[in-house]
């Protein structure tokens, strides 16, 4: 990706981000996050709710290894297996930091809404 894109796109808002993300998770069919040893990474928001992570682009879930998270690693995963995993991770709990840039606020959003929103995105390339 062209430097200029990449700096236009991390500084856009959080949630044209988070609409950036589910067109290309759309578009491109996977999804990218972190991950410790094969098990994916995952954030807290301060109140006790659990985040995971996602991106649009490798590129972009690289600014999150630094240093605590130096030694993680940076993995994608198809959009529809991701879908099936949204089921149980709202079941768990879980929320989505969708496309988070450090030093920002960020779109946190319900596993089973961005569930739905992927769906919609994803009619539309039929």
């Amino acid at each position: 990706m062209h430097p200029e894109k990449f700096s236009n796109i991390r500084s856009l808002s959080p949630e044209d981000r988070y609409g950036y993300l589910i067109r290309q998770l759309a578009e491109m069919e996977e999804v990218w996050l972190i991950t410790d040893q094969g098990q994916q990474v995952s954030l807290g928001d301060g109140t006790g709710k659990i985040l995971l992570p996602v991106w649009p682009a490798e590129a972009f879930a690289e600014l999150y290894l630094t240093d605590d998270w130096k030694n993680y690693s940076i993995t994608s995963m198809d959009v529809h297996d991701f879908m099936d995993w949204l089921d149980t991770l709202e079941a768990e709990g879980y929320a989505i930091a969708g496309f988070p840039v450090p030093s920002q606020q960020n779109v946190i959003i319900p596993a089973a809404e961005m569930k739905e929103h992927l769906l919609y995105e994803l009619s539309q390339f039929e």
